[in-house]
């Protein structure tokens, strides 16, 4: 019934303007950046290592989840325990995934009641994303907390002309279906996005089918998303975000043999908001944004009884909430200096139950409400000088209502070479993550946690030549963790003892040999080191590389390849006691992207993942796609 729904949208779909696509990003450095400094500036002005994702790439590539987009960013892991809708995690430079604080349009999403307050990037679908940001390094002098290994922030499209209406659909493999209406338009004062999709998916075993597990692990998901902005005089502004999540996963208890349980599923419910409020002042020389944040997270595991599992049953529920205020001040001295101070509070809350029953009895932990809170101070100083020493500095402060206080600061210059269109430039900076709440209060909690602690520096350089049709860019980074909070098992509890070093060298190219020809290729060489057990840190590939080409044909016909080459890494193989360290094998997994504008607003793609069928597990134990092939169609009115 879905197949015949899809046909037939295709057939009764008018005509009107198909919208133009951007020009391959070959030259980003004027490109406006935010994440990076808070403010708005074109990313050659910034000392920082910054990646970015554009809309152009992510209309070109069309992949389905934004955890898969990750995956082709230099320094950059992504692991998934499974298929699409499993827990889904992202390393930036040998950091713990919970070091990486994600945002959604500048709102912090990281799941208070985690363990680590990590984010699981399993639910993140693409559509009505406009780019995202990725800042690699220490950011805690920019946004506090969390932000310890890097920052992710994906941008809502914004309304800039209309109205208009997007509709697309796909199907494919596994028994897929995905369709989505976005409906935008802009005026002198207002502008607006809504997107609403829906995901099903059929799946495979989460547990791996190669390990003779044959029940298929669905999932499900529908996202609704809006931006608006409003005009409310010649000097203030208010702008509103929203997201609503609502997924739900088959599970497996284990990756690897006997893994599978037809049962145990997850529901999850997650709420976003921001609203921002902003006036420009004495002749816009000083900026005043005034921002509040909500974010609610419920999650609801169950797993009954079954023929396999006579004894094992598990009901358990996760709910989390945070509240930010920021109060951030653009103070445009001159051209030669601009400064961004500030003042946050952000207030968390969580609270979990967890109940079970096996062969030893039944079990049950209540994690009862409790919150923290943290009161942040920062100042930012911008400055350019004659457009070619652009230093920046920042320090902050923060008070956290249980175990005390943290300052932080950084340094990033940027030098030009005018003549020979090279930019120099080079960053330090200090962090800090707040134990969470569940590492605080739980049973194997401890309220005398201190923070964990990183001191990082890289430099790099970026050169453009060929009227920019060349741009080649190369950094080395070194960062040192101390007083990391780790599960001490002989205790029961966390504590503060872990320490570790990651360092390596990330380089990338794109070239554009012709108009219609865009080529990338990126590699990282990673180093990690658990200082304690003079190991290597699990899940991170110590190679790995990539390398991309689009191909435009008659200004109607794309066609785009993508090669990802991920190297060996270790894991823990928990199949059996005590649990091993295991070598995963290196793996290159190749994806195909075509599609055709028929007319000038109805277009068909398809996709094309994994082409040589390659067997892989980013994660021991867990099943990874076969070959799967993808089709679908995208109508603008």
């Amino acid at each position: 019934m879905k197949r015949c729904v899809f046909v037939l949208l295709i057939a009764v779909l008018p005509t009107s303007v198909f919208s133009q696509q951007e020009k391959t990003p070959i030259y980003k450095g004027d490109e406006v950046v935010i994440t990076a400094t808070r403010i708005e500036m074109p990313q050659r002005a910034i000392g920082r290592s910054v990646s970015l994702i554009s809309s152009w790439e992510l209309e070109h590539y069309k992949k389905i989840s934004i955890s898969n987009i990750l995956r082709d960013i230099p320094g950059l892991d992504v692991t998934q325990n499974g298929g699409i809708g499993q827990p889904s995690s992202v390393f930036i430079r040998g950091a713990k995934s919970e070091h990486t604080l994600v945002m959604i349009d500048g709102l912090e999403v990281n799941d208070p009641i985690s363990p680590g307050r990590s984010f699981d990037f399993a639910h993140l679908i693409p559509d009505g994303v406009e780019r995202i940001e990725i800042i690699k390094g220490p950011q805690s002098t920019l946004y506090g907390s969390d932000a310890i290994g890097g920052v992710i922030n994906i941008i809502s499209k914004k309304g800039i002309k209309g109205p208009s209406i997007l509709i697309s659909g796909e199907t494919g493999s596994y028994g897929s279906y995905r369709e989505n209406i976005q409906t935008s338009g802009a005026s002198n004062n207002i502008n607006y996005n809504l997107s609403l999709s829906r995901l099903d998916f059929k799946g495979f075993s989460a547990a791996g089918e190669k390990y003779g597990n044959k029940e298929k692990d669905g999932y499900s998901n529908t996202n609704l998303s809006g931006k608006t902005g409003i005009k409310l005089s010649q000097n203030s502004s208010f702008n509103l975000m929203f997201r609503y999540i609502n997924s739900k996963t088959d599970l497996d208890n284990m990756g690897g043999v006997f893994g599978d349980d037809p049962n145990y599923t997850s529901k999850e419910k997650q709420f976003y908001l921001k609203s921002q409020f902003t006036v420009d002042t004495f002749n816009k020389k000083w900026t005043q944004v005034y921002s509040f944040s909500f974010m609610e997270n419920k999650r609801k595991y169950l797993n009954e009884k079954d023929t396999v599992h006579p004894d094992d049953f598990v009901d358990s529920n996760y709910n989390s909430r945070s509240y930010k205020i920021d109060f951030q001040n653009n103070v445009f001295a001159n051209e030669m200096n601009t400064l961004a101070f500030g003042l946050e509070f952000e207030k968390e809350k969580g609270d979990s139950r967890y109940y079970s029953e096996s062969m030893w009895g039944p079990y049950e932990a209540i994690f009862p409400n409790k919150e923290t809170n943290i009161l942040g101070i920062y100042l930012h100083d911008n400055m350019n000088i004659n457009n070619t020493f652009l230093p920046t500095f920042g320090i902050r402060y923060d008070k956290h209502n249980i175990y005390g206080s943290s300052t932080t600061f950084h340094v990033a210059p940027v030098y030009f070479v005018n003549k020979s269109n090279t930019k120099l430039r080079a960053s330090f900076a200090t962090g800090f993550k707040a134990p969470s709440l569940y590492q605080l209060y739980s049973q194997y909690g401890d309220i005398k946690l201190k923070p964990e602690k990183v001191k990082g520096f890289d430099f790099g350089i970026e050169q453009y030549i060929y009227k920019e049709n060349i741009s080649f860019s190369a950094a080395y980074f070194h960062n040192d963790f101390s007083n990391m909070i780790d599960f001490e098992s002989n205790l029961s509890k966390y504590v503060n003892t872990g320490k570790a070093q990651t360092s390596g060298i990330e380089i990338e190219m794109a070239v554009r040999p012709l108009p219609k020809i865009y080529l990338k290729v990126f590699y990282t060489h990673l180093k990690t080191l658990d200082k304690l057990t003079k190991k290597e840190l699990l899940r991170r590939a110590k190679n790995k590389g990539g390398f991309n080409i689009n191909y435009s044909v008659f200004d109607k016909i794309n066609l785009n390849a993508n090669l990802i080459y991920t190297g060996s890494r270790y894991d823990m193989d928990y199949s059996t006691w005590p649990a091993q360290r295991k070598l995963l094998d290196k793996y290159t997994k190749i994806d195909l992207t075509a599609y055709y504008d028929i007319y000038e607003n109805l277009q068909f793609f398809s996709r094309i993942e994994n082409l040589t069928n390659q067997v892989y597990e980013d994660v021991i134990g867990y099943g990874t796609p076969k070959r799967s092939v993808y089709l679908g169609f995208k109508f603008i009115y």
